[in-house]
């Protein structure tokens, strides 16, 4: 494949294994998670691929652990930043993802990920008044619904283990725990 630049988004868990042999490398230090702020790196990696691929040869690999939901996420705002071949048009979100969803059809952002992106996207258009021609829901392909119950539970969970940390058994952990699940239920059915 003659790469020569990497975007590694797997959190450095797949280590820069070619360094060595001259292939530049860009680490997007980020989980797949409730808590990740990918749009903070987003514009750091569309300059990144967008300097590599000026270059004479330049071949870009961006890869996270799975290939569904960092890289795609990554690669769909590069896509959007660099636009159609041959052309100095940006992409539309949803055409950039379209593009990129026909070379991978397994990409999948997670929700979280899909809101950032419409988010970054927005602050990138100059016509403020136009609609986004896509929704979370089209990019992550499902409803942001569980995910946020999901997300709720999560925290609620770390906050149990923060209660607990201490050591000491109140012996009313039980409640505590019975009323989390009944507030994280409660999101599911108002959500």
């Amino acid at each position: 494949l003659n790469v020569t630049h990497i975007v590694n988004a797997s959190n450095r868990t797949a280590p820069n294994a070619f360094a060595d042999r001259g292939v530049s490398y860009l680490n997007v230090d980020l989980e797949d998670d409730v808590g990740a702020d990918i749009k903070c790196c987003l514009d750091g990696a569309c300059l990144y691929i967008k300097d590599a691929l000026a270059k004479p040869k330049g071949v870009v690999f961006v890869h996270c652990m799975v290939g569904v939901s960092r890289s795609a996420t990554i690669t769909v705002a590069a896509m959007c930043c660099l636009g159609k071949e041959g052309s100095s048009q940006p992409m539309s979100l949803r055409e950039a993802f379209d593009h990129v969803k026909e070379r991978r059809p397994a990409i999948r952002p997670n929700p979280l990920f899909a809101e950032q992106l419409l988010e970054w996207a927005a602050l990138r258009n100059p016509d403020k008044s136009a609609a986004p021609d896509i929704t979370a829901e089209d990019i992550c392909g499902g409803s942001l619904k569980f995910y946020k119950v999901g997300a709720k539970a999560a925290a609620a969970r770390g906050a149990l283990d923060r209660l607990g940390s201490d050591g000491s058994d109140s012996g009313s952990s039980w409640l505590v725990w019975v009323v989390v699940v009944a507030a994280v239920v409660l999101a599911a059915v108002v959500l």
